[in-house]
């Protein structure tokens, strides 16, 4: 007889039928929604309507098994997914089914004799050599069609996201910030105003709560280019911004002790003080929050060492219409009027000198950036919809969209349909071991091949042994390299990173040999 609650732990050998169960369902649910002949899937809620998403990484996550084992395994394998997705914004079902069908084929190897380290070496291996060989026969994109077809494949075919999205990502530019927002109405367009994003992250817990953003409007900014650690460094300022109520954003190096405890305190009675990092560390932060300075039109940057620390004199306020902070950066838009202008240029002028004195690749990258920071802009896609359901849904798509887009942009593109997956299994050759796994990269080309007029298999066979691509969407056979130009492509960086973690999580879960539950 206990008063205290007490916590049973089961400890379970990690079972082969687990593995395969768990392996199988992932295919048979989340690969139900993959490529253009993909399916959806109805989501129950416990609270509101019923999801219906045909969204791999929203099916994903919803997927729950009863067993704690079955549960445990399937969280592995999702953690896959949701670092290819957190990456490159794309190749959730693709990850999915390539960790699923690998996984298959490893717990068979097992089961006829393999030890299971040679098993994980193997599969560690195939990681590798795929990535390399994407890597070196990956297409650069130069032609604006093809970034149509890239965009459209990444929001599930729906042609008007990647209108929206290609038309966002050109008036942005290069460096340029794109975000999304809600419409004030049904229709979806995209809207541009000057600003630029950095990597800032929330210094004090409870800033973002459980939302992944939080927008500011109207927000007077402070920089200041040192940690603050003392009470009395944040009095006057918590003081201020308690009297008259308006929003505030510190962008500063740090925020720890008697300073952190004040400030979290009072953020959480309600004083609208929000503390962000600033981006780097010594002399590129001063230079960088200088940069910044002209921008928000701020008198000075707070600093300790050039005799105006923040608790002492008067506080200098710069100002930007809107802020958006989310967990890793922070997006500040600054209408054209707010700045100084004369002292703007002269600051640009001081960068392009600066670039073209750099001698390394290093220093020009990092000048170049803070230029585009300068004369940025934050261009918004407003999504609109006849619900909310609609709404959210087709924000989902255009999230894995841009971040994909850009992804291409970047690293350039592979043959799509599954295809490139399989030419590297058809190409590929190792031992035994390496031989039999290899065979779990046919499986998303057959996934998409699911409902065309012949087997999967066949079609397969025909294109690696003919030099064919195939088009699922019209059922016809296309030469190889025509694939590209008719717009079936991934971004070479997702299929990369969806191997990587496929084989990541293989490699641990065949090495388990038990699971100890609550």
């Amino acid at each position: 007889k206990t008063d205290t609650k007490t916590v049973t732990k089961a400890i379970k050998g990690m079972s082969s039928d687990a593995l395969l169960e768990v392996a199988e369902i992932t295919l048979a649910v989340v690969g139900s929604t993959y490529g253009p002949r993909g399916r959806t899937v109805a989501l129950e809620r416990a609270i509101g309507p019923t999801v219906i998403t045909k969204d791999g990484i929203t099916a994903a996550k919803a997927l729950r098994f009863d067993e704690a084992q079955h549960q445990g395994i399937y969280e592995v394998l999702r953690g896959a997914a949701v670092a290819t997705s957190s990456a490159t914004g794309d190749g959730t079902t693709t990850t999915m089914i390539l960790a699923a069908s690998m996984l298959k084929e490893a717990v068979k190897l097992v089961e006829s004799g393999w030890h299971q380290v040679d098993v994980a070496a193997a599969v560690r291996q195939i990681g590798v050599d795929v990535g390399r060989y994407l890597e070196d026969n990956s297409v650069e994109v130069d032609d604006p069609e093809l970034l149509y077809s890239i965009a459209s494949n990444a929001a599930n075919g729906d042609v008007a996201a990647a209108y929206l999205t290609v038309d966002a990502l050109k008036a942005a530019g290069a460096k340029g910030t794109v975000k999304l927002d809600v419409s004030k109405g049904v229709k979806s367009y995209v809207s541009s105003t000057k600003g630029f994003s950095v990597a800032c992250r929330p210094l004090v817990a409870g800033i973002l709560k459980d939302k992944r953003a939080v927008e500011l409007k109207e927000v007077s900014v402070i920089l200041c280019d040192y940690t603050l650690t003392t009470f009395d460094e944040v009095q006057g300022l918590i003081e201020d911004v308690a009297k008259f109520g308006e929003t505030v954003i510190l962008m500063a190096e740090g925020l720890t002790g008697q300073a952190l405890e004040a400030v979290a305190l009072n953020f959480h009675n309600g004083v609208p003080l929000y503390v962000i990092s600033a981006p780097l560390f010594a002399y590129r932060m001063q230079e960088m929050l200088e940069d910044y300075r002209v921008v928000f039109d701020a008198h000075q940057v707070h600093s300790k060492f050039r005799g105006c620390p923040l608790h002492e004199g008067k506080i200098s306020y710069g100002y930007a219409d809107k802020v958006l902070i989310e967990a890793r950066k922070t997006t500040f838009e600054v209408p054209e009027g707010v700045r100084d202008e004369k002292e703007f240029i002269e600051r640009e002028r001081t960068l392009e000198t600066a670039l073209e004195k750099a001698h390394m690749d290093l220093d020009r990258e990092w000048i170049q950036d803070r230029i585009s920071a300068l004369s940025g802009s934050v261009v918004t896609i407003n999504v609109g919809g006849q619900t909310e359901l609609e709404m959210k849904e087709l924000r989902d798509r255009l999230e894995d969209s841009i971040m994909a887009t850009r992804k291409a942009i970047e690293s350039g593109v592979s043959v799509g349909c599954g295809l490139a997956f399989a030419k590297c299994a058809y190409k590929l050759e190792g031992s035994s071991i390496y031989n039999n796994l290899i065979k779990a990269l046919y499986e998303p080309m057959k996934k998409l091949l699911v409902g065309c007029t012949s087997h999967p298999s066949l079609i397969i066979e025909r294109c690696l042994t003919e030099g064919l691509g195939y088009l699922p969407t019209t059922d016809e056979y296309v030469p190889y390299d025509e694939l590209v130009y008719a717009g079936q492509v991934d971004p070479t960086e997702v299929l990369v990173k969806a191997i990587e973690n496929a084989v990541s999580v293989v490699a641990t879960l065949i090495l388990v040999s038990a699971t100890i539950t609550n």
